[in-house]
């Protein structure tokens, strides 16, 4: 078989979740399956072409421009070009769209459907082609992969997909992430806080992340305790990024934050082992790995209720209101205060990644694939 796969991710993607999931899980079922043939269609060089297995190619569609003309002629032209020359199969499409003027079989993997219910966090022409194009899509393809159980019923609240239709298949755990021993966390809170210990948020700065929210909760934090906690923001400079620096600049505990850019997964895995608590308000998550990585790293997580990160952590993990800033400072100041608290999610938490590796959920979409195909 030649199973074509998109792994672009400029339309939707806010955070490092999303590719997660394409890269991890992309890279697992080459690996596993090196009878077939995988074409990588890309709007970028995503992936290295000297780490590519012998049974993967990556093509470059060339980039999708601003717009949704060009967005258009990137999904009805230079897509389906692709998927002839290389006489592909089944296309498998991690962006949440993909080519409705296409013939073969259409596997799409929806991780995010924030631009519905957020629509001011993104740009107008975005929301507009998403709007339009997201229903043609999700009627057109064979198969719909919801990243959670959350965006499960996003999709099936909002669009009204057969339960059938959908298969739920979660992203895997990044392996890259450990526990930090004792002297790792001191040489990083040294270099990082001044040896303080801090909160940790990491993903991208967006405003769909809810970070001006987190500033305001910490600001209660340090009124209410006295403390020298720091807050560490280890994030993409994402959309919205502009924004939320200028408001920094006048925060009033301006010198108890730090802001850290574009980190490698070495370094992000040494920030957050040596974190207090891990910390991720977002308004609207469709996935929990941000929670997994921390928990690997046996760190305590402080996340937001009502979404996939709920979901995956269970009662491994505390929960506010997003949009509640009172209940996520009560949060921070709970697990601040209560040290027997903090120990019990941290070791709750060590159990939860392995219920979610990448090979597993490989093999979950190749069971789709095939589905898809049969």
């Amino acid at each position: 078989m030649r199973i074509a796969i998109n792994i672009s991710a400029s339309l939707i993607s806010t955070g490092g979740e999303h590719d997660n999931f394409i890269t991890k899980v992309s890279r697992q079922l080459i690996k596993n399956h090196p009878e077939h043939a995988f074409i990588l269609i890309s709007d970028k060089e995503l992936i290295e072409k000297k780490e590519l297995p012998e049974n993967c190619v990556i093509v470059s569609a060339g980039s999708k421009g601003k717009n949704s003309i060009t967005w258009k002629w990137w999904y009805a032209v230079k897509i389906p070009s692709i998927l002839k020359k290389h006489k592909a199969d089944i296309l498998v499409s991690c962006d949440g769209c993909y080519s409705l003027r296409s013939s073969i079989s259409q596997l799409v993997i929806v991780t995010d459907l924030s631009f519905i219910s957020f629509p001011a966090f993104f740009k107008k022409s975005r929301v507009r082609f998403l709007k339009k194009n997201t229903p043609k899509v999700l009627k057109k393809s064979t198969l719909v992969i919801a990243s959670s159980g959350f965006i499960k019923n996003e999709l099936i609240k909002n669009y009204k997909i057969t339960d059938d239709k959908i298969e739920v298949i979660y992203g895997g755990a990044n392996e890259n992430f450990k526990p930090v021993d004792d002297a790792g966390k001191f040489f990083t809170k040294e270099k990082l806080t001044d040896g303080k210990e801090y909160f940790l948020y990491s993903g991208d700065i967006h405003p769909v992340k809810n970070l001006t929210n987190l500033l305001k909760a910490f600001s209660i934090f340090k009124k209410t305790q006295q403390s020298s906690m720091k807050l560490v923001i280890a994030g993409n400079a994402a959309a919205g990024y502009t924004s939320f620096a200028e408001k920094l600049k006048d925060y009033k505990y301006r010198n108890d934050v730090v802001v850290k850019n574009n980190l490698t997964d070495n370094e992000t895995a040494e920030i957050i082992g040596a974190a207090y608590a891990f910390i991720n308000p977002s308004f609207y998550e469709g996935q929990g790995t941000s929670v997994l990585d921390a928990m690997d790293c046996h760190v305590p997580v402080i996340a937001s209720s009502g979404s996939a990160m709920q979901e995956i952590a269970g009662d491994a993990a505390l929960f506010a209101d997003p949009e509640n800033i009172p209940d996520l400072a009560a949060q921070m100041m709970t697990i601040y205060k209560d040290e027997a608290l903090r120990s019990r999610l941290i070791e709750k938490g060590k159990l939860i990644p392995a219920q979610y590796k990448c090979y597993t959920s490989a093999e979950l979409l190749w069971q789709s694939i095939e589905n898809a195909m049969g």
